[in-house]
């Protein structure tokens, strides 16, 4: 089948821009990779347009488009990495990588388990109904899943210089930057999840408006995700990754479980709280293995206060919307609402927080001329 060689082909020429990303985010070449980022998802929306719409290819013109630009971008890659590039055939290399690598086969596995099984189950076990309005939810939330990653890539070289130095400073640094982070996440999560109901109902038909109380279950699904992958960097530092897949796998079964027992109760909400759930479980795992390797200081309280600000917000948006308030007041009571609650979640990250020393004549900072 032509679909399948292209979707093999499309797989092959991408493993050198993967590894290219990886060298840029070692390098710190943040607006190198944004660059080459945006190109490529302009470059293959475009192929697929053309495609699709001047040459009417159908099916294989949205194929076609995702290999034409793994190929251009192979030959990128290549170039950009020929300094890399080299005959040298080391067994200990292979060895290393494989012992690296392999566990994360397994972990990629459960980790679409995880990602798909609430769906699979959802449209086996309840109505299509219920799997359209959790596919509804699932596309207001999407957004924080992109703003996680985005946030990740940020906090990685900060947790690997911290890691790689060993200062204290740089170890203080750790724990106010996930707080920081954290912070960011909630703060967001919040507004899709207290004003999901009123845009719900503007933007899509009646047989879709139950789709707002799945989405704050699926915000909250991605923040969790983009919080697990900051935990689990200690893993990937100290070469551990055999503690990734069994993570995941123990919340893939988590998942399954939760979702048999969720759905036929309580439908897509269900499917959604038992995901969210299932999130939760993988982040403590990877807090308790990584936890074991080093130790920074996660900055409970802030980050408590913060989680408890959010709920409090879902809880109070809740009451106004069964207080029946007519015309656009829900809008006007949500929104100050959550502007409120914004700066408070922005308050707690921040208070407290200090600058650098300042210099001492010397050119030192003052604490570093302290005996």
């Amino acid at each position: 089948s032509p679909f399948v060689l292209l979707a093999i082909w499309t797989a092959v020429f991408n493993v050198p821009s993967d590894l290219l990303r990886r060298v840029l985010q070692v390098r710190e070449q943040a607006q190198l990779y944004s660059v080459l980022t945006i190109g490529r998802f302009l470059l293959s929306t475009s192929i697929v347009i053309l495609m699709v719409v001047v040459f009417e290819m159908g099916a294989l013109g949205v194929m076609l488009g995702p290999f034409v630009d793994a190929a251009v971008v192979f030959a990128v890659s290549m170039y950009m990495l020929r300094g890399y590039l080299t005959w040298d055939f080391r067994w200990s290399a292979i060895v290393s990588s494989a012992t690296y690598g392999l566990p994360m086969v397994l972990h990629h596995f459960a980790g679409q388990l995880l990602t798909l099984a609430d769906r699979f189950l959802l449209g086996n076990m309840a109505s299509l109904g219920s799997l359209g309005i959790y596919g509804v939810g699932f596309r207001f939330a999407l957004p924080l899943q992109v703003v996680g990653n985005a946030l990740n890539l940020a906090w990685s070289p900060v947790y690997f210089d911290a890691r790689k130095g060993g200062h204290e400073d740089l170890r203080d640094n750790v724990g106010s930057t996930f707080t920081t982070i954290w912070a960011g996440l909630v703060g967001l999560w919040i507004w899709p999840s207290v004003l999901g109901k009123e845009v719900v109902e503007l933007l899509l038909p009646p047989e879709y408006h139950d789709a707002y109380r799945v989405i704050p279950w699926l915000a909250g699904t991605h923040v969790l995700g983009a919080v697990g992958t900051m935990i689990s960097s200690e893993l990937f530092y100290s070469k551990k990754t055999w503690f990734v897949p069994v993570a995941t796998v123990t919340a893939g079964a988590a998942n399954l479980g939760a979702n048999i027992f969720l759905i036929p109760r309580f439908g897509a909400v269900g499917a959604a709280a038992a995901t969210a759930a299932a999130r939760l479980l993988l982040v403590v795992l990877n807090w308790w293995f990584s936890r074991r390797l080093w130790r920074w200081p996660i900055e409970v309280i802030r980050c408590l206060i913060i989680g408890l600000l959010a709920a409090a917000s879902l809880v109070l948006s809740e009451l106004v919307g069964a207080a029946n308030i007519v015309d656009y007041w829900p809008w006007v009571v949500k929104v100050t609402l959550l502007i409120v609650v914004s700066g408070c979640v922005i308050a707690v990250a921040v208070a407290g927080r200090t600058g650098p020393p300042p210099p001492s004549p010397d050119g030192e900072s003052a604490s570093a001329s302290v005996p």
